[in-house]
């Protein structure tokens, strides 16, 4: 045997070792089978138009709704923290936050539509960061104390990087975070090293003095502002469904700029799973995992400061977990294609298992400790597979071509 073919066999035994570990951690629940069920007849227009008004009225709008509504609870959870500052508040806000990541999360095979416009999901929580350009900017403007970027809407106009919930997650999180438990009318941190001729503040005029800020600390009331922004975008994608850009998956036609048929809008919603799946095998875990503990880079994975890493992957594949439920996959394919509703939704549970069983309070444990590498890696195959049979198997079963993958840009 040449020593490239002994190679080649070493890797598919690692890789096969690896899937036997975590199948005996987390084996399906059940074994799909193929049913009775007569052969459903080839999917008509009004076919794919009752499928993705399905999906819309019963997952996307629901999710994009729970979005908003925990994106309002957290900027009044910002609001309070800012007014009187103590740990309880500080306690609420973060559970507010980490409620808001999961919320998104639960979006990420959703990213297309109201969601991609406008910059919205990278607005929403930008990352991958890889150099930490994002991190950067963040720690600039905190350290700069800016008012001017606090002002009512300022922040939709910067850099995506300071204006969402990785920034947010810095604040919250990140080193000088403890500037969040200051007394409402101390000077911050910044403040207090500024050099003795620097210009004093101007006296307050109380006949022209307001109530709508308290005296908080500027990082306080940037993590306030962030909340803000973060409630406004979730309340435009849920705006753009249900009365703009949303529209079109319900309208196709020669006048509709993104479909001519209801099929073509059903696709757009498959390979949006695909699409999430992908990031999830490649980005969260194959980059960050690298090739050895040494290599891994665990600093490098979404929302690890707060510990939300692992709870958002679980909700992403919970949500497509739900969507693929409301597709009707049984109902909607050829006789010998029916196994791959079971087969989708076994492989979905296994891998969420898998997922929850990973320490969320130390994501760096979990991508450089052995064990939990090995985790990840089956979650990583579960995913990479899971892709290709929604993307491929089922969207062709389902008599779509394979839609565009928003990760290959234009």
């Amino acid at each position: 045997m040449t020593s490239s073919r002994r190679i080649a066999v070493s890797c598919r035994r690692r890789a096969l070792a690896v899937i036997s570990s975590a199948l005996i951690l987390f084996p399906p629940l059940a074994t799909a089978q193929e049913t009775d069920t007569p052969p459903a007849a080839a999917l008509t227009e009004a076919d794919y138009a009752a499928l993705v008004a399905r999906i819309v009225d019963e997952h996307v709008l629901p999710t994009v709704d729970r979005l908003k509504a925990r994106a309002a609870t957290l900027s009044a959870a910002l609001d309070a923290a800012c007014a009187a500052p103590s740990p309880a508040t500080l306690s609420t806000a973060r559970a507010a936050f980490a409620e808001t990541v999961i919320a998104l999360a639960a979006l990420e095979p959703l990213r297309f539509g109201p969601l991609v416009e406008e910059n919205r999901y990278e607005r929403l929580a930008f990352w991958p960061d890889p150099r930490g350009l994002g991190l950067r900017q963040v720690q600039a403007l905190l350290a700069a104390e800016d008012e001017a970027a606090l002002a009512p809407g300022a922040l939709a106009t910067k850099s995506v990087a300071v204006q969402g919930l990785t920034a947010l997650e810095f604040v919250l999180h990140g080193t000088g975070s403890e500037a969040l438990l200051a007394p409402a009318d101390a000077p911050s941190a910044t403040s207090r090293d500024k050099p003795a001729t620097s210009p004093p503040t101007p006296a307050t005029n109380p006949a022209t003095a307001t109530t709508s800020s308290p005296p908080s600390s500027y990082r306080c009331r940037y993590g306030a502002a962030l909340a803000d922004n973060v409630s406004a975008l979730a309340a435009a994608v849920g705006t753009g469904w249900r009365t703009g850009s949303g529209r079109l998956f319900f309208e196709p036609g020669p006048d509709n700029p993104l479909f001519l048929t209801h099929q073509e809008a059903a696709g757009e919603i498959i390979a949006g799973m695909a699409t999430a799946l992908e990031v999830l095998s490649d980005q969260k875990i194959k980059t960050i995992l690298a090739e050895s503990p040494e290599r891994a880079r665990p600093k490098l994975a979404p929302f690890w400061r707060s510990g939300q890493t692992f709870p958002a992957m679980t909700a992403t594949l919970q949500s497509i977990a739900e969507e693929t439920q409301r597709l009707g996959i049984a109902a909607n394919v050829a006789d010998d294609s029916r196994w791959l509703a079971n087969a989708i939704a076994l492989e979905l549970r296994s891998a969420t298992a898998a997922v929850q069983s990973l320490p969320a309070e130390s994501v760096e444990t979990a991508y450089t400790d052995q064990t939990f590498r090995a985790r990840l890696d089956y979650i990583r195959i579960a995913a990479s597979s899971l892709k290709a049979t929604i993307g491929q198997e089922l969207s062709s079963s389902l008599g779509l071509e394979q839609g565009f993958n928003s990760l290959d840009g234009d």
